[in-house]
């Protein structure tokens, strides 16, 4: 996914309530808290359709030496955008 972030996690069938609050309301704030601090306006999408995460789950899946067919069943999966702000990066220093 060009120019966002995926986020995907194991989780039991139960929904989430960070899940159901981002379905509700998809804009957030990433906050970087490392060596860079920042506080990074975003909007989430949950990626439900069949087809779309069947292209992106295996990747996790792999990563994790996690079986592909449980995380498609049963964990969220959420695509981030950052906004772009013309002069504007939000970092804190």
């Amino acid at each position: 996914m060009d120019g966002s972030t995926s986020r995907g996690c194991q989780t039991p069938t139960r929904r989430r309530h960070w899940l159901r609050n981002l379905e509700a309301d998809p804009a957030l704030t990433f906050h970087l808290k490392g060596p860079v601090q920042a506080d990074l306006a975003a909007t989430a999408r949950v990626i439900s359709d069949a087809a779309e995460r069947q292209s992106i789950v295996p990747r996790f899946a792999q990563t994790w030496k996690y079986p592909v067919e449980p995380m498609l069943a049963h964990s969220p999966l959420i695509e981030v955008v950052f906004e772009r702000r013309s002069g504007a990066h939000g970092f804190r220093s």
